[in-house]
């Protein structure tokens, strides 16, 4: 009969026969060909008397080293004791392939050059790489994968379906934790953290899609954001689609190599909007169009009432509107006793503190807003609460902040100063009154003139 390992009397089977003596309970040690009773398990063991398989309640095998019978034998009887360890394996190589047909448990470590298996796998704790036993997949909790490098962990999967790089705790699909390597440098060449998506030969003009996103499973693209590589630098672009089967259909936004922020376009010019970074740390909004007719509108302001006013231009003029429709406008009147509300104007000439050098003409807000409300926005003296918003550990996160409307869950802010809110004025909200002043100094100076001619006329 053929064995797989070890020798029938040397492990895998053992076979003990002894010669019981009167009324004999308990049978170990050497048996009458001189082996010594052992056994790994009392499951795995058969025991005959003179020829009869004894049940399992006539008999006990607990300490692996003997059986004692519940009734004492008769002197002569013949006991003999089948002893089956587990299924264990040579220390060596197979020549020929293994089947085995129910369950394989290993106990130590296994190394399997190639194999290909049917059913399942099942692992205890992980599977280590050879001669690298700090690198494993773990199966650490129910439903969880790992994998682990250098004895760290690096990616999980948890119960959810959510991958974890760096992270444990994913609460996203795909979550990146990464350590601070670029610190508060953000140019240069330090590689960073994140996701890198690279291509493999350049070639100037060529787009490298980063991100995209169908607007169904499996899906034509219809929202992309990419890199764009040319001699000139390096631009980020962003694409949305106004057809799903078409695909992205618009570059709805770039960032080009200059740090513009181009709208609808793809370089600077005179036409589309753009936000071009400049000197003395400004950025200058770029708005234009290809024509230059008149009353071309490029900026236009809205609230829920519509259009409350705009930019516009035309050949060689711009124009700053405010909506003034007639059929917006109800309980019209002409203005009477403009020129007593003008001399209640106080015309100023002064300096902004901040500007000594600079003297200009104007008024104070908070008096021309006693003649004119509404060219005045603000209120006189007015001023705000600022402080220090604090996270849940009581580290500072802002300081000289308003407090906000709503708090994160164990957020605080506490005030620590008031500053002033200013006011402000649109002058051109005047106009209307010094034009009516203006009529009304017209008239009386018509009528004194006529006065005048008739006295002279005498």
């Amino acid at each position: 009969m053929p064995y797989i390992g070890k020798d029938p009397g040397t492990g895998l089977r053992g076979r003990f026969i002894y010669t019981a003596t009167a009324n004999q309970t308990t049978f170990s040690g050497s048996d009458s060909l001189g082996r010594t009773l052992t056994y790994t398990d009392s499951e795995y063991t058969d025991v005959y008397l003179n020829g009869v398989k004894l049940d399992k309640t006539d008999y006990t095998a607990t300490s692996g080293t003997s059986v004692v019978l519940d009734s004492g034998a008769s002197a002569g009887d013949i006991l003999e004791i089948l002893a089956f360890d587990t299924f264990g394996l040579f220390s060596g190589d197979f020549a020929q392939d293994v089947t085995v047909a129910g369950d394989l448990t290993v106990s130590g470590t296994t190394t399997v050059a190639a194999t290909t298996m049917t059913g399942d796998l099942s692992l205890a704790d992980k599977i280590v790489h050879t001669g690298d036993t700090n690198t494993a997949i773990r199966f650490p909790a129910a439903d969880t994968v790992t994998i682990e490098t250098a004895a760290s962990e690096r990616i999980r999967v948890t119960d959810a379906g959510k991958i974890g790089i760096g992270t444990t705790t994913p609460e996203n699909p795909i979550e990146i934790e990464t350590a601070n390597t670029l610190g508060s440098t953000f140019t240069g060449t330090t590689h960073g953290e994140g996701l890198r998506v690279t291509q493999s030969s350049y070639s100037s003009g060529n787009f490298v899609s980063l991100v995209e996103a169908p607007y169904q499973p499996n899906g034509v693209p219809n929202v992309r954001m990419a890199a764009l590589f040319t001699g000139s630098g390096s631009s980020l672009a962003f694409g949305t689609s106004n057809s799903f089967g078409s695909g992205v259909t618009n570059e709805a936004m770039r960032i080009d190599n200059n740090g513009n922020i181009l709208l609808g376009i793809t370089s600077t010019g005179t036409t589309g909007a753009y936000f071009d970074p400049e000197s003395l740390d400004r950025t200058v909004l770029f708005t234009g169009s290809s024509s230059a007719s008149s009353g071309i509108t490029l900026v236009a302001f809205n609230n829920p009432n519509g259009i409350v006013g705009g930019i516009s231009t035309a050949a060689s003029s711009t124009s700053f509107n405010t909506s003034s429709d007639y059929r917006l406008k109800e309980n019209i009147t002409d203005i009477t006793g403009a020129i007593d509300r003008v001399k209640t104007l106080a015309p100023k000439r002064f300096n902004f503190k901040v500007d000594p050098d600079n003297k200009v003409d104007g008024f104070l807000a908070h008096e021309a807003q006693e003649v004119v409300p509404e060219a005045v926005t603000g209120t006189k003296d007015q001023t705000e609460a600022i402080g220090d918003l604090k996270d849940a550990d009581g580290n500072v996160t802002e300081s000289k902040v308003v407090k906000p409307d709503t708090l994160q869950e164990g957020y605080t802010w506490t005030e620590t100063e008031t500053r002033p809110v200013y006011q402000g004025i649109d002058q051109a909200k005047l106009v209307p009154l010094l034009t009516a002043a203006l009529k009304e100094a017209i008239a009386e100076i018509e009528t004194l003139k006529t006065k005048v001619a008739a006295l002279e006329a005498e």
